[in-house]
């Protein structure tokens, strides 16, 4: 698993807007803008999307304006087209679900929306206006065509057109004649606004405003994702190549003194009120802040919304939950006391935002997951004991093994992530990303996994990712196969601008590779069969699959644009091993775990894990991220998630060194034994200088006693799975969503709720001896000395011991879960 120090990062630090003035959209307390521009990376850009460390997009294309329909609202919000021609321009649907519960209707007071169209209610008057671009179109009254209601929710729609849009300028309709000439006949369509009421008996109703560049339209602008230029170039005066963009802004009425949470998987804060955060998945970076490693490193080091799993979701203190559809750069922006900015820079995919209206934040996680899709419980096995990450060949394993059962411990897998071969640069040892067994680095391979799971039901586990090496054929003379040279002739391979393969390096520049492009159906299904060949059917139980944050934006994809698919490319990897595993029955009993992941990763993932994180104990990139991540990943939907024991990257060079010490490796054992989905440990990339799990005798007890303790927690674990699986519930949890009035609870970032019963506070410093734990009000009981601590009435404080390897459980006295574990740590091994 050896990643990248060398990072492609979007550094989106503040949002200074230089595109010209919006068009404006209001319709009652909402509001909406939408900013026509040049290319992306261009000289109108947003500087959040002009960066130098974001390799730069490609130019734009015709921007088609007004936009088409939602699907799916009647024959009057369609435009008419006739035989093949281009259409002519489309109506503008505004979709608005209000549910009748007072919390939503207080949440959409103020809501500013700001789109590439105008349309106005006067009230005494009942006039609607719309205008897009240089049509205007206005009627005294807005004609109703329908009213509908729904049976299940009882949602009472009004549907209505404003008829009568016709140009007002004689540019537009010389425009439209040249148009008509050219293409042929276009069927002129009047302009249609879809309002719809919803009083909704539901408590997670939603409001929904859409904006859409339909398929017709993008057919028009160049054809199914990809620009033109020239002559077929649309003639309505826009920039006749490349990408279009519009930046839409929707700007919501906020408190100056509420917490804003979720965002995906965020490291370094919990609450992001007064902070601009972008939603673009990329590298975390090694450092985030630390000192002087992020100094030594420069932009590499990232900052601290650098993410792989950017997630356009959050809810607030004051329950509000807001997220919106699809896979479009955006920047989320809590800077202001009293507004919310969300900019959604977009090209030709839809724009939908939606407020959810809950009396609870489980209720904005249950809905928002109804949308992102819901993780399955894991298999049995996996849980039944820990992962030993090993590497070194099948000798190696095997000695390991013996003294791992000599231990008391059997291991649930051994995940070997060396299987393909081994390379070394100056990053430390890495992997051969040519995925096909190396014979002559684990011979006898077969009988090594039949051997462990004759003595231990053991199982193997190894690791993928979307890239292929380009210098296996001058670099790895023992190879069967040259996958990279195999994809590049299929055209499987993302390409630059001439066509060729894109090259990425890693680490350094001797290190470099491929990707291979998920937008194409052939290399997908190519990929799926390599997976299945070379992984499945060579005795693997799971893997990690790693990265896919890395798609460059100035790359061509065989379907699509990289700006749109940048963010998708995740949950795109996410299903190509889901269906590789499904295709050949192995989808129940194989594990893949994932660091990169998007809005609709949930659905596809089978685990996820935080990634790459430092060898230290800091809120930037170290131990303390463990919980603000968990925490995190859990309102995005992303349920099971765990982290690699000690930590992953370590840095040796010169006077600056981070390395993992045994102390931060058992703490973080602690933590990870008590609130990770699986117990999994890691070398790091550089082995030989960290702290083991099997380092020595005494760590290895100690990771045997914590490994028995997570599993003690697997029937509890597994109730969360369930109701993860049926209803989006996070299994990690923050202590404010179970005692939301509580307000020193809102602001615990060292305590964290396994499910609702159970209570960690760990400790999360060196040479710490004690912990001080605030309870919120409800009756408590220490489960290693059975204490019970506590008011049902009032929060209160106390001090617990930090004794290495003893990690402080609190669980609910009325819970079962308490009984439980009271009576299952007394026959946890002693502690040594």
């Amino acid at each position: 698993m050896h990643r990248a120090i060398a990072i492609v990062v979007a550094m989106l630090q503040a949002v200074v807007y230089t595109s010209s003035t919006p068009t404006r959209f209001t319709l009652g307390r909402f509001t909406v803008d939408v900013f026509e521009g040049g290319p992306l990376g261009g000289p109108h850009t947003p500087r959040s999307l002009s960066h130098p460390s974001l390799v730069p997009m490609p130019p734009a294309r015709p921007l088609v304006s007004p936009v088409t329909p939602v699907r799916g609202h009647g024959e009057q919000a369609h435009a008419h087209a006739t035989g093949g021609s281009a259409r002519a321009p489309a109506p503008t649907v505004i979709e608005v679900r209000m549910a009748s519960t007072q919390r939503l209707v207080n949440q959409l007071q103020g809501l500013v929306l700001e789109t590439g169209m105008w349309v106005s209610q006067t009230e005494s008057e009942g006039m609607f206006k719309l205008d897009a671009g240089s049509v205007q179109c206005q009627s005294s009254s807005f004609r109703v065509k329908s009213v509908s209601q729904s049976p299940t929710t009882g949602a009472l729609s009004v549907h209505g057109a404003v008829d009568g849009c016709a140009a007002q300028e004689q540019e537009q309709q010389r425009e439209q004649e040249h148009s008509r000439a050219d293409r042929g006949t276009a069927t002129a369509a009047p302009v249609a606004v879809t309002l719809t009421l919803s009083l909704a008996k539901e408590s997670a109703a939603t409001v929904v405003f859409t904006t859409s560049l339909g398929d017709a339209d993008a057919a028009a602008a160049g054809g199914q994702g990809q620009g033109r230029s020239g002559s077929d170039a649309p003639r309505n005066g826009a920039v006749e190549t490349g990408q279009p963009w519009a930046r839409v802004v929707f700007s919501l009425q906020a408190e100056a003194a509420e917490k804003v949470w979720g965002l995906g998987v965020q490291y370094s804060f919990r609450d992001f009120k007064g902070k601009v955060v972008p939603i673009v998945v990329s590298e975390q970076g090694v450092g985030r802040g630390v000192e002087p490693l992020s100094s030594f490193l420069g932009e590499n080091a990232g900052n601290f919304h650098t993410t792989y799993s950017a997630i356009p979701h959050y809810t607030t203190s004051t329950l509000q939950s807001v997220y919106l559809e699809g896979s479009a750069l955006a920047t989320f922006d809590f800077s202001e006391p009293a507004r919310t900015n969300i900019s959604v820079y977009y090209t030709s995919q839809g724009i939908a935002l939606r407020c959810i209206g809950a009396d609870s934040a489980l209720e904005h996680v249950e809905a928002y997951t109804a949308y992102s899709g819901r993780m399955l419980p894991l298999p049995t096995w996996i849980t039944a004991g820990p992962v030993i990450g090993y590497e070194g060949g099948t000798a190696a394993v095997v000695t390991l093994h013996e003294r791992v059962l000599a231990a008391g411990i059997r291991p649930a897998a051994y995940w070997l992530q060396d299987w393909s071969g081994l390379r070394v640069d100056e990053f430390g040892k890495r992997l051969w990303w040519n995925w096909e067994l190396d014979e002559d680095h684990y011979p006898e391979w077969d009988q090594l996994c039949s051997n462990l799971s004759a003595t231990s039901s053991t199982r193997l586990m190894t690791y993928i990712n979307p890239f292929l090496a380009n210098t296996v054929a001058t670099g790895k003379p023992n190879a069967k196969r040259d996958l990279f040279k195999e994809a590049a002739a299929a055209g499987y391979l993302v390409t630059n601008s001439t066509g060729d393969p894109y090259i990425l390096a890693s680490g350094s520049e001797a290190f470099t590779f491929g990707t291979v492009d998920f937008t194409n159906p052939a290399a997908a299904a190519w990929y799926q069969g390599i997976i299945q060949t070379n992984m499945i059917q060579r005795c693997q139980s799971g893997w990690m699959a790693d990265f896919s944050e890395y798609l460059p934006f100035d790359s061509t994809l065989h379907t699509g644009t990289p700006d749109v698919v940048h963010n998708r490319f995740p949950e795109m990897w996410a299903e190509i091993n889901r269906d590789a595993t499904e295709n050949v029955g192995a989808a129940d009993d194989s594990v893949y775990f994932m660091r990169a992941s998007s809005t609709r990763s949930p659905a596809f993932g089978s685990l996820f894990w935080l990634g790459d994180q430092l060898t230290t104990w800091d809120e930037f990139d170290g131990l303390r991220t463990v919980i603000n991540g968990h925490i995190s990943s859990g309102l995005s939907g992303l349920s099971l998630m765990h982290s690699d024991l000690g930590g992953y990257t370590m840095v040796k060079e010169g006077p600056v060194k981070y390395l993992r010490s045994r102390e931060l490796l058992v703490r973080w054992m602690e933590l990870s034994a008590s609130i990770d989905a699986i117990f999994r440990s890691h070398p790091g990339n550089l082995p030989s200088d960290s702290w083991q799990v099997y380092t020595d005798d005494a760590t290895l007890r100690c990771f045997g006693r914590l490994a028995k303790l997570h599993n003690l927690l697997v029937p509890y674990r597994a109730e969360l799975m369930q109701n993860a699986s049926l209803r989006g519930h996070p299994i990690v949890r923050p202590l404010w969503m179970h005692y939301p009035n509580d307000a020193t609870s809102q602001t615990i970032g060292t305590q964290v709720l396994l499910g609702s019963d159970l209570m960690i506070a760990p400790a999360l410093s060196p040479t710490q001896t004690t912990v001080t734990v605030h309870l919120p009000p409800d009756h408590f009981v220490d489960v290693w000395t059975g204490k019970m601590y506590g008011s049902s009435t009032i929060a209160t404080a106390i001090t617990l011991p930090t004794v290495p390897g003893v990690p402080n459980l609190l669980a609910r006295a009325e819970s079962s879960i308490a009984a439980t574990l009271v009576h299952g740590v007394g026959s946890l091994p002693v502690n040594t």
